[in-house]
């Protein structure tokens, strides 16, 4: 009885997951601001990632 309620709700959970990531719900609930900083394109640095 206790083995399949930690089944079901095991496997709900993995439901949750899964229609989280096909949905885009994760984008809305994940802290991407976190580690973002702006970046430095200038035309000096496109010389040097060219070389």
């Amino acid at each position: 009885m206790i083995v399949a309620k930690i089944l079901k709700y095991l496997a709900l959970g993995i439901a949750a997951i899964i229609l989280s990531g096909v949905t885009g719900l994760t984008f809305y609930i994940w802290p991407t601001y976190l580690a973002d900083h702006k970046l430095a394109v200038t035309p000096q640095m496109l010389e040097r990632r060219k070389s």
